[in-house]
């Protein structure tokens, strides 16, 4: 577990990059992996889940705005080729106003199933229990206006 003190929008590029970089080491071509890269974001609100998964984004070379995902549920972005990861697809999942019974209604099995995606989930504490075991889990703490702590663990 590691924690990462972030005071501004650079840091948190700087933290999106490190991370890419591990999921780019982890991702080995000899590794057959049947199912979707899954990054569960957790944090109170305004803590900078979705200015991370922006900058994500960004990095990924995905030229469409992201934006958050909290009315609409779920939202998916090509990914074009990039230094980064070799994924075709982005989907960014709001579930903060969804419950259990959501699981199935947001396709999110057949999502899980396609090795080609990266997935983000926001407010994720409710799927956990319906996920594979080897998600990347990402702590979001809000210190203050001006910073943040970002804890990493597998």
């Amino acid at each position: 577990m590691k924690k990462y003190k972030i005071k501004n929008l650079n840091d948190l590029e700087n933290f999106a990059k490190k991370f890419l970089n591990y999921l780019k080491k982890e991702k080995k071509p000899e590794k057959k992996v049947n199912e979707a890269k899954i990054v569960l974001l957790n944090g109170d609100l305004g803590a900078g889940k979705t200015a991370f998964v922006k900058k994500i984004a960004k990095l990924l070379n995905i030229k469409e705005e992201v934006l958050s995902p909290t009315f609409v549920i779920s939202k998916e972005y090509k990914i074009l080729k990039n230094d980064f990861a070799d994924y075709g697809k982005l989907i960014h999942i709001d579930a903060y106003r969804l419950n259990t019974n959501d699981f199935k209604n947001i396709n999110l099995n057949n999502q899980v199933k396609d090795s080609g995606n990266i997935i983000f989930i926001e407010w994720s504490d409710i799927f956990q229990k319906n996920l594979p075991k080897n998600c990347e889990v990402i702590n979001f703490e809000y210190i203050n206006p001006e910073e943040r702590v970002i804890e990493f663990k597998r």
